[in-house]
């Protein structure tokens, strides 16, 4: 990629007056003849070798204007390196070499351990990377977690059965899909169920909080057998679950309590979910662990805070997990020796996190500023790219 940087600063250093709107009304007519540029180059550029050029454009934007502003560059020397690069020619041939903001993005970026974190799929999708660790398998070997864990398997299948015998259908449904999921889970090898851990738990704070949104029903209403005894009994799963779940270390980083958020936040987050949901990018699996936290995070009560915060996290890790995906797309483009065919899966997560950019920008908030500002200039150039294909 061309590393624009130096052309920049000389544009911005030969403005008169130098005013902040007469910079951005700069940066916006050079990002217009950019893309004319890139557009009119033979041989062609490649669509992603296209959004690389506008990315480092846009990187280099930010780091000048940055700069600028804080008066870490001498005027001066400014206007000699203007003069010095006049007539540059770097960008009608750019360089051949792979992207180093995609590149650096990979190699800093870390998913929230206390979110369901995500890996990319065979067939396009986005599923659960497993959560566990060495601790986590030497605490499902333990003896005393094994003889709880098969007497909760043992209850969850039971419960199971008994839900099919609820007349009140609602209720039935809000149960059985997250009671079939946490069998599914807590059974297996012992390995398998170190790996799950964290799903385990993402299901054991769906089931609490739809207890928790019972209680407000049960003043109401009178439940009655078989309905109240479901009920109780799914109470009872949920409270062993917690001490069991607790055992393991990734158990306890997912319980640790979180500070309580802007309400914000906590939609842009169940918003994106459920899109990305709705876009066909989660697994099935996923999706429904998904759709089982969130079913019953607007209420009020402990476990509904709780998966509030899996949910923020969560959609923050989604969110780095389809711009990976798009840093390795750009590589594989940067790196063919022919004509390759943009894949379906990069269009569909440029689609997803252009129309979830206001959200994505919100969920990163919590990411130390340099890799914030690297993920806002990724989306801008994903923007930038986008326009030009309309």
């Amino acid at each position: 990629m061309t590393d624009f940087y130096p052309m920049v600063l000389a544009a911005v250093s030969k403005l008169d007056p130098n005013t902040e709107e007469a910079r951005w009304a700069l940066y916006q007519r050079a990002r217009a003849a950019l893309a004319d540029r890139l557009r009119d180059l033979e041989p062609p550029l490649s669509e992603q070798r296209i959004m690389e050029e506008r990315l480092a454009f846009e990187e280099a934007v930010r780091r000048a204007e940055a700069d600028w502003a804080r008066g870490l560059v001498e005027h001066e020397l400014l206007s000699k390196l203007a003069d010095a690069i006049e007539h540059d020619v770097l960008l009608a041939d750019p360089p051949q070499r792979t992207g180093q903001t995609w590149i650096h993005l990979s190699g800093t970026l870390r998913q929230a351990r206390s979110g369901a974190r995500f890996e990319p799929t065979e067939d396009g999708t986005f599923g659960f990377a497993t959560t566990g660790t060495e601790a986590d398998r030497a605490t499902a070997a333990d003896p005393l977690a094994r003889s709880i864990r098969s007497e909760l398997e043992y209850k969850a299948r039971d419960l199971v059965g008994r839900a099919s015998q609820i007349s009140d259908r609602a209720l039935w449904s809000s149960l059985i899909d997250p009671l079939r999921m946490f069998v599914e889970h807590i059974g297996g090898s012992e390995a398998e169920v170190a790996a799950r851990i964290g799903t385990l738990w993402a299901l054991y704070v769906a089931l609490g909080a739809h207890i928790d949104s019972q209680e407000d029903a049960e003043s109401r209403e009178i439940f009655v057998p078989p309905e109240a005894d479901v009920l109780r009994a799914v109470r009872d799963l949920v409270a062993a679950s917690g001490p069991w779940i607790r055992m393991f270390p990734t158990g306890r980083a997912f319980d640790d309590p979180g500070r309580s958020l802007p309400s914000a936040i906590i939609d842009a987050a169940t918003t994106f979910l459920r899109g990305a949901a709705q876009a066909r990018l989660l697994r099935d699996d996923a999706a429904a662990v998904v759709r089982a936290v969130l079913k019953d995070a607007d209420h009020p009560g402990p476990f509904a805070e709780k998966g509030r915060n899996w949910a923020i996290l969560t959609a923050s890790n989604l969110g780095m997990s389809m711009l990976l995906v798009l840093g390795a797309t750009a590589r594989a483009y940067e790196n063919a020796t022919g004509a390759v065919e943009p894949l379906e899966i990069a269009r569909r997560i440029e689609r997803i996190v252009l129309q979830h950019e206001a959200r994505l920008r919100q969920l990163f908030a919590h990411l130390p500023d340099d890799i914030r500002d690297e993920l806002r200039m990724v989306i801008d150039a994903i923007r930038a790219s986008a326009a030009d294909d309309a």
